[in-house]
């Protein structure tokens, strides 16, 4: 990463945590919900996780309307009821707990799952849910690493901002694939051949079974981006 890049610039957790004393954390759901912290952050900006890419020219209108609205990207599958419990996965968890902050506020039960693309954010509504919903902000602060009790702001944005009229579903040319499933093999190459994607994930669930060989993702990495990012350090 070239940090002498004046378009780039890195944000220390000591720069968006309230609490200095919640530090240091290693817990992402902590992070992303400080985010919305960033001094100089605009009031419109996408998050993506670090397994997210775009697969091709992108513009402003495929996340956010004229009006301001988010274009969020809910999946078809859906996620479990029943109440949060050590011995799950985390992400089942964070979907519990907003579920039932969400039936509390709204008497709005959501099960839909989120796909894994770039996430629409509107800065003011973040501070809206963290100052309504701000004993369940501070319990997530709390904890240095993942716990079962943990909401995810970007996760909590995507049903609160539809819920309050401020985003309505996308239209993202998206594709999913689990790097741990040697089946999505063939994902890889139909994604490099056709580049008809808008965005795409290469996640690492694990299945129990046989991963996606490593040279193949990385042949696939190297040619759908064979031009280094004017963000890295020439080599």
């Amino acid at each position: 990463m070239d940090r002498s890049n004046p378009r780039l610039k890195v944000v220390d957790h000591q720069d968006i945590f309230l609490d200095s004393t919640m530090l240091p954390s290693f817990n992402s759901n902590s992070i992303i919900s400080n985010l919305h912290h960033i001094e100089g952050l605009s009031e419109h900006y996408i998050y993506f996780n670090d397994d997210v890419f775009l697969g091709r020219w992108v513009e402003p209108a495929q996340f956010f309307l004229g009006s301001g609205i988010a274009l969020v990207s809910p999946a078809n599958n859906r996620r479990r009821f029943g109440e949060a419990r050590v011995e799950e996965e985390p992400h089942f968890n964070i979907s519990r707990n907003i579920r039932s902050i969400l039936q509390d506020a709204f008497g709005v039960t959501v099960s839909r799952a989120i796909k894994h693309t770039p996430h629409p954010q509107i800065r003011s509504l973040h501070y809206q849910m963290e100052s309504r919903f701000r004993e369940h902000y501070q319990s997530t602060w709390s904890h240095p690493f993942r716990h079962h009790d943990d909401i995810a702001a970007d996760q909590l944005h995507h049903y609160y901002a539809q819920i309050t009229g401020r985003a309505v579903p996308g239209q993202l040319k998206y594709s999913y694939i689990n790097l741990m499933d040697e089946t999505h093999s063939s994902r890889l190459s139909s994604i490099l051949a056709l580049r008809n994607r808008d965005v795409f994930c290469l996640n690492d669930a694990p299945t129990g079974g046989r991963p996606v060989p490593e040279d193949l993702v990385q042949h696939f990495l190297d040619g759908y981006f064979p031009v280094p990012s004017s963000f890295e350090v020439p080599e």
